[in-house]
């Protein structure tokens, strides 16, 4: 994995660089009678980089998204072995009625999905399984079996599949390997060091108050303080401070 090239937290660098690049559209005048290199799309540029950034960023919210779809999951899998018991006591109960025969049913299979936290493979047996049941629902029902007993399954069978979906989705937000986001990052800092140094270099003597807006000190203590401002008002914990968007 590609090393930061910066000294502060991934999750931070996007929310300084917004600070960073306010502070220098204000300050743009000074910078570009400093320095050519800081005109015409140097800016942009930089507003592009750091969106670049805020959207990795909150893929992280994504991955804790993803974490509580993947114990719904489980939650809903383990829920369904007492569903596929309750089915298979009502099969037994008219096995000779059916049209196929008990082990026909598949629930074997079901349970090993289960057991695999196989979701495709639950809900394509799943669909199978609420076919032959409709199918065979006036036997049953004489043995018992009532149809909530079917309508519980569908439900759950449904949920199933979209809570797949969902994952599925979450898994091709997060395909970006933590290596290309470094670099990236890095490439985010490069243009941030290039914007404080000549910050600093405008105004380490002539103004200490703009001064401090482009070091980097200063503002890790800012984004930490705006941190557990947000942390205390809401009285619970908070999400990491949201990255200014730009552009």
């Amino acid at each position: 994995m590609k090393d930061k090239n910066f000294n502060c937290k991934m999750e931070d660098l996007p929310v300084i660089a917004g600070f960073v690049i306010q502070s220098m559209e204000t300050d743009k005048v000074d910078f570009i009678e400093y320095s050519p290199v800081y005109d015409g799309d140097f800016i942009p540029d930089a507003k592009a980089k750091q969106k670049e950034c805020s959207e990795l960023v909150k893929q992280e919210d994504v991955l804790k998204r993803q974490k509580k779809v993947t114990q719904e999951i489980t939650n809903n899998l383990n829920g369904l072995r007492k569903n596929v018991n309750t089915v298979e006591g009502y099969l037994n109960l008219a096995a000779n009625k059916l049209d196929i025969g008990v082990a026909d049913f598949n629930l074997s299979v079901i349970r090993s999905n289960i057991s695999k936290k196989s979701v495709e493979g639950v809900c394509s047996e799943m669909q199978a399984l609420l076919v032959k049941l409709r199918r065979n629902e006036a036997e049953l029902s004489a043995k018992g079996m009532k149809s909530a007993v079917l309508d519980d399954l569908a439900v759950l069978a449904e949920r199933l599949d979209s809570l797949n979906l969902s994952q599925n989705d979450f898994k091709n937000k997060r395909s970006r390997t933590a290596s290309d986001n470094v670099k990236i990052f890095n490439e985010l800092w490069d243009i941030l060091d290039m914007i404080l140094d000549g910050g600093r270099s405008l105004y380490r003597v002539t103004d200490k108050v703009k001064y401090r807006e482009y070091t980097l000190s200063h503002l890790k203590k800012r984004v930490h303080l705006e941190k557990a401002a947000t942390q205390n008002n809401n009285d619970a914990e908070a999400p990491a401070a949201e990255p200014e968007n730009l552009v």
